[in-house]
C-alpha cells in the first residue's frame, strides 16, 4: 500500500515504493517537495485544505481523490491521512496511505448498471408480453438502453420491413426529418462491417469514421449537428434470422467501454429473448383460434362467434347467411397422391375462399375437407353468386403435383 509522510510545511519527508510507483516518480522527484510541485497528481487545494484541518483540529480525513500518474492515467484513490505527533503529543507532521480502489468502483458501477438494466428489462419484457403498441414498445426499450449508458446521448433501432431493407421505427437524438426516411441494407450497416457479416453479438466501435467509405451510407444528422464518433452495435436476431437493429450512439469518440458492451451485450440477449418468447405467444394465441394448415378460424372458435352471431341476430334482427362447403373428391386425392398432396389442395382452396370475400366475413375450417362461413348482411342470392365466382375460380385453376395435374 502507498505510503507518505510529510512535515507541517506540507513537504514530502519519506515514502515507500508503492506511492513512488503509483505517481510514477523516482524518490528525489518526491522528497523535500509538496503536492503542487508534484505536477498537479493530486487534487492539491482539498489535499492542503485537509493538512491545514488535521494541524488545528487533529483526528483523520479521508476521502476519494484521483490521483495522476506521470503516464497521464488517472487512478481513484482512497487516501487517509492522520497527523503525526511527537512524544510531547506536539504535531510534528502528517502521515498517510492511498488505495486504489479504481477496479473497485468499476466494478461497483457495472454492478449498478446491470441492476438497473435488469429492471429496465422486467419492464420491457412485460411490456413485450402485453401486447403493447410497437411504436410505444421500441422507444421504451431505446429510452432505458439510453439511461444505462451514461455517454450513450443518441440511439436507434432499425427493424426489416417486407423489402427486407432496416428502416427506423425509434430514435432520439437524431433530426426527425432526416431519420424519419432513412433505409440500410444490412450489409451496409457497420455492425456487417465490422463482423464482416457474422453478427452474433453485440459490437463495439469507438471511432465510426474508419467505415466510412463509398459503400457504407453516411449517417443520419443529430439533432444537434454534432457528428456522431462512437456505437455499441446489436443485432437483434429471433429464430435466426437478423430481425433489428438497435444502435447505441455517442458524440464522444472512444466514449464506451468493454463493460459498456457486456452490458449492451446482455440487453441484446434478454431482448432477443423477450422477442421471440413474444411470438410464441403469438403463436399459441393464433393457433388457438385458427387451423394452421389454411389460417381460417378453426372449428372450436368459430362454433364461439356463431352462438354470438345467433344470439345477436334474435335480439336485434341482423341478416346473416351461413354456408357450409364441402371438397368433394378429396379422399380419393388422398389415396392416389398421398396427404401431402390433400393438403396443398386444401391451402389452395382456402386462399381462393379467402380471397373471394370480405374481411368481415368469417371463414373456417370445420374439419377435413369441410369448411363453413358466416356472411353478415348478405342475402341468399348475393351469397350464392360469390360462391359460384368461387367455384370458376376453382375450375380454371390448373394445380400441378410432381409433374401430374
Amino acid at each position: 500500500m502507498p505510503i507518505f509522510m510529510k512535515n507541517l510545511e506540507g513537504e514530502f519527508k519519506n515514502c515507500n515504493k508503492a506511492f513512488l510507483n503509483i505517481l510514477g516518480l523516482e524518490m528525489d522527484e518526491v522528497i523535500g517537495k509538496k503536492a503542487s510541485e508534484l505536477g498537479d497528481p493530486v487534487d492539491a487545494d482539498k489535499y492542503v485544505k485537509t493538512d491545514e484541518e488535521l494541524i488545528r483540529s487533529g483526528g483523520v480525513a479521508a476521502y476519494e481523490t484521483y490521483v495522476s500518474h506521470q503516464s497521464s492515467e488517472k487512478y481513484l484513490c482512497q487516501l487517509r491521512k492522520a497527523l503525526l505527533n511527537d512524544m510531547g503529543n506536539q504535531p510534528i507532521g502528517i502521515v498517510g496511505t492511498l488505495q486504489n480502489i479504481t477496479e473497485d468502483r468499476k466494478k461497483s458501477t457495472h454492478i449498478e448498471k446491470l441492476l438497473r438494466l435488469k429492471d429496465a428489462m422486467m419492464e420491457i419484457t412485460h411490456a413485450i408480453m402485453d401486447n403493447r403498441d410497437e411504436e410505444d414498445l421500441f422507444h421504451l426499450i431505446l429510452d432505458k438502453g439510453l439511461k444505462t449508458l451514461d455517454k450513450a446521448d443518441h440511439g436507434t433501432i432499425l427493424m426489416r420491413d417486407e423489402s427486407g431493407l432496416f428502416k427506423p421505427v425509434a430514435w432520439r437524438g437524431y433530426a426527425s426529418d432526416s431519420i424519419k426516411d432513412f433505409e440500410l441494407n444490412l450489409e451496409k450497416s457497420f455492425v456487417w462491417r465490422a463482423t464482416s457479416g457474422s453478427m452474433k453479438k453485440s459490437v463495439l466501435i469507438n471511432d465510426l469514421s474508419i467505415y466510412f467509405n463509398d459503400t457504407v451510407p453516411e449517417m443520419a444528422d443529430s439533432s444537434t449537428g454534432v457528428q456522431i464518433h462512437a456505437s455499441l452495435c446489436s443485432p437483434i436476431i429471433v429464430e435466426g434470422e437478423v430481425i433489428g437493429l438497435m444502435n447505441l450512439d455517442s458524440t464522444i469518440k472512444h466514449a464506451f467501454s468493454d463493460s459498456d458492451l457486456t452490458l449492451s451485450e446482455y440487453m441484446r440477449e434478454q431482448l432477443e429473448i423477450a422477442l421471440t418468447k413474444r411470438k410464441l405467444y403469438d403463436r399459441v394465441v393464433f393457433l388457438s383460434r385458427h387451423d394452421e394448415l389454411t389460417g381460417l378460424y378453426n372449428r372450436r372458435f368459430f362454433e364461439e362467434y356463431a352462438h354470438g352471431v345467433l344470439k345477436r341476430s334474435r335480439r336485434y334482427r341482423e341478416r346473416f347467411c351461413l354456408a357450409v362447403i364441402d371438397l368433394n373428391g378429396l379422399k380419393s386425392i388422398n389415396d392416389t397422391y398421398g396427404h401431402q398432396c390433400g393438403d396443398e389442395i386444401i391451402h389452395l382452396f382456402s386462399t381462393i375462399l379467402r380471397g373471394s370475400f370480405r374481411e368481415s366475413d368469417i371463414l373456417g375450417r370445420y374439419g377435413g375437407d369441410e369448411f363453413v362461413g358466416i356472411f353478415l348482411e348478405t342475402d341468399k342470392a348475393q351469397l350464392k353468386i360469390r360462391l359460384n365466382h368461387v367455384i370458376n375460380q376453382l375450375d380454371q385453376k390448373h394445380f400441378d403435383y410432381e409433374g401430374k395435374k
